[in-house]
């Protein structure tokens, strides 16, 4: 999850220009109005982003190399409003991106369980790793 909608813009942009798609949890300061874009559905449709101010911690260079402006896909589904590069709804419906990206949660929660206990393990000698 991201914490701020302009780094959104810019990790969709990286994701695209090696064509690459991804889904995030949409930010609570953005505005997502479902009455604009190209409507897909019910609280599903593709909208351009432009591109956001330039971070103090970024370079010219490097913000100069982002797109002025990108087309995403944004959808709500049980209350959360989702963006994503898949565009094609009907490859990608709402509900299965949206049950992707909850997924995708419960592995990064158990992940950092199992590098706690791994921690600890090492830390009291019950576990050496090489």
């Amino acid at each position: 999850m991201l914490s701020t909608p302009w780094l959104a813009a810019f990790v969709m942009g990286d994701l695209q220009s090696i064509g690459a798609d991804g889904i995030f949890k949409a930010h609570s300061q953005r505005k997502y109005d479902f009455r604009k874009g190209r409507k897909l559905g019910s609280k599903n449709h593709l909208v351009i982003w432009k591109k956001p101010h330039k971070p103090d911690w970024m370079t010219q260079e490097t913000y100069d190399s982002y797109p002025d402006q990108m087309t995403v896909r944004e959808f709500k589904i049980k209350g959360e409003v989702y963006v994503t590069t898949f565009q094609d709804h009907k490859k990608y419906n709402k509900v299965a991106l949206a049950n992707h990206y909850k997924q995708r949660w419960h592995i990064e929660i158990n992940f950092n369980s199992l590098k706690s206990i791994v921690s600890v393990a090492t830390s009291v000698g019950i576990l050496h790793i090489q």
